[in-house]
């Protein structure tokens, strides 16, 4: 597994409307089958086109100031 923060142009996600209720009580509330809950839900796929970056100080962080992106989310027809 790589790290979090290297740019990546396609990322997956997963999500539904419980995640807001999980994440009151994090991490306790994040079982195994909750996230197989989410995952029921709906998944989705967020491709990053294009990005601007600000603050290119070397050995600080960036801040990005602007994304353009399209997703693709899928869910079951009975939600």
């Amino acid at each position: 597994m790589g790290e979090l923060n290297v740019p990546q142009k396609v990322r997956n996600f997963r999500f539904s409307p419980e995640v807001p209720d999980l994440l009151k009580d994090y991490p306790t509330s994040v079982t195994p089958e909750a996230l197989e809950r989410v995952a029921e839900f709906g998944t989705g796929t967020l491709y990053i086109l294009d990005y601007g970056l600000a603050d290119l100080t070397p050995g600080q962080k960036a801040r990005m100031v602007w994304l353009k992106f399209k997703v693709c989310l899928h869910w079951k027809a009975d939600q």
